[in-house]
């Protein structure tokens, strides 16, 4: 923490949280109630007064133009584990050129993170003990705050914005973060595989009950043809069997009625010979007369 013309600069990390695809929600530590290298702390009285605010300017490298006023903080809130509090908000990024390049800065940077100005208006000296040694600490305990600047963090800040950033274990540092994502994913990715595999699994299973499904009802309907052509044969081999059996009775009533001739066939010949082929020529004649075919 830094104190230049009664405006107080304290430099505080951008923390980045995976959701997945890529993606990121980022958040920023816009101030903490520990105490910083140059043993100065904001009171937690006051980080929480900050908290009531709607919304502050996010400029980049705290210059008070529109030229580097692209984004606002919203979500204010403050934020306690333990015996640390800190004061989070989110960046929304404007849909300017700027903005937009601004929000992939966010997205991709490691060095990044936040300084804000504020007004100091009260203070207090109070005795901590840190690692059994005691020191005179300056606590603020009345500032108004100003806006919260994107900067690069500087080398003697980046130690601490990252023991901040562990301290209240509000996600993890940008270089970690990149790690995690990596991690999951190849998590996700191999969660997508076999969600892939699964679902083509299922496809084949389904084919293959379809395909089952249709050799069965292919047998079926195979078995089905074949018994309609079995009763159809039968059907076929009734109907000339009783034909055959009317075409016998006619033939035995027109015979019957015949019998006087046939008598007379039954003779011996006056040559004395029993002539069959004659007998079977008057057999056909007959049935010529009387209209019945031969079978």
């Amino acid at each position: 923490m830094v104190e230049e013309k009664q405006i107080l600069k304290l430099f505080m990390p951008i923390v980045r949280k995976a959701v997945g695809n890529g993606e990121y929600k980022i958040s920023a530590i816009l101030s903490d109630d520990s105490l910083d290298r140059d043993d100065e702390m904001m009171s937690k009285s006051l980080v929480k007064s900050w908290a009531n605010k709607e919304s502050l300017p996010a400029l980049m490298d705290h210059k008070n133009s529109m030229d580097s006023y692209h984004a606002d903080w919203e979500n204010i809130r403050y934020e306690e584990i333990g015996e640390n509090g800190a004061l989070m908000a989110d960046p929304v990024t404007f849909p300017t050129t700027r903005g937009k390049e601004l929000a992939i800065q966010l997205k991709y940077a490691k060095n990044i993170g936040v300084s804000i100005s504020a007004i100091p208006l009260e203070h207090e000296f109070i005795e901590k003990s840190f690692d059994g040694v005691k020191k005179k600490i300056k606590v603020y305990t009345k500032a108004k705050i100003l806006e919260a600047s994107f900067i690069p963090i500087q080398s003697n800040e980046h130690s601490r914005s990252m023991r901040i950033a562990k301290s209240f274990s509000i996600n993890k540092t940008s270089v970690e973060v990149e790690n995690i994502e990596n991690k999951n994913n190849n998590k996700v990715k191999k969660m997508e595989d076999l969600e892939k595999m699964k679902e083509e699994n299922l496809t084949l299973k389904k084919e293959l009950e379809e395909l089952q499904l249709f050799k069965k009802e292919a047998i079926v309907k195979a078995e089905e043809e074949a018994k309609e052509e079995e009763k159809k044969e039968e059907e076929a081999k009734a109907t000339e069997l009783k034909s055959l059996k009317t075409e016998n009775l006619t033939l035995k009533k027109k015979i019957k009625e015949t019998a006087h001739i046939q008598k007379g066939l039954d003779e011996p010949s006056p040559d004395g010979d029993d002539d069959v082929s004659k007998t079977y020529d008057l057999k056909d004649r007959l049935r010529k007369l009387y209209k019945v075919n031969k079978k």
